[in-house]
This record gives structure tokens, C-alpha cells and sequence, in this order.
């Protein structure tokens, strides 16, 4: 997979709990229908996982980049979804 970058400026706030967000956050779908910023923890309560159509978790390098990390479909919990267990059984996945 190329490296993504957000572009833009990043959030500030987890949409959900208003914490500051530091180092790394969530754009993503949540349980309750709308999307949002979320922080680690909020997305693990709420969130829907991520991949296409879920959400896509983004991290602050210490050039100040921010990269995304994890964008590759999983289920709720982190556990990977039914599409991505169908595709590793016919396909090398690396990393």
C-alpha cells in the first residue's frame, strides 16, 4: 500500500469525548450512523472499524507529518472483516 498523509489541518479534539488529540486519531464511522474524529479509545467503544467505508487511523510522525497507519478492513475490535480473511486465503498479504 503507498503511504497516505493527511492533508489539511489535523483535529484538535476527539469529536466524541473532546479530549485533546495528541499523537494519533481516527476519521471514521461510529456505531451510532454519523463519522467523526475520534481518539483511540472512543473509537474503540464506538467506532466500526477500519478500511474502506469505515475509517482510517492517522498518527504524528516526529517531522510533524501526518501518516496514515491503518487503513486496511477489519471488523469491529480490530479483528479482520470476512472480505479480508476471503483475500489472504488466495493472497501473499505482506507487512
Amino acid at each position: 500500500m503507498a503511504q497516505s498523509f493527511w492533508i489539511g489541518m489535523a483535529p484538535l479534539r476527539c469529536d466524541l469525548c473532546k479530549t485533546d488529540i495528541v499523537d494519533e486519531f481516527i476519521d471514521g464511522g461510529t456505531r451510532h450512523g454519523p463519522w467523526g474524529f475520534m481518539c483511540p479509545t472512543c473509537h474503540q467503544v464506538h467506532g466500526v472499524g477500519l478500511g474502506m467505508g469505515r475509517g482510517q487511523r492517522y498518527r504524528r510522525e516526529a517531522e510533524g507529518e501526518i501518516t496514515c497507519t491503518a487503513a486496511e478492513a477489519t471488523a469491529f475490535r480490530g479483528e479482520p472483516s470476512p472480505e479480508v480473511r476471503a483475500v489472504r486465503r488466495f493472497v501473499k498479504v505482506e507487512g
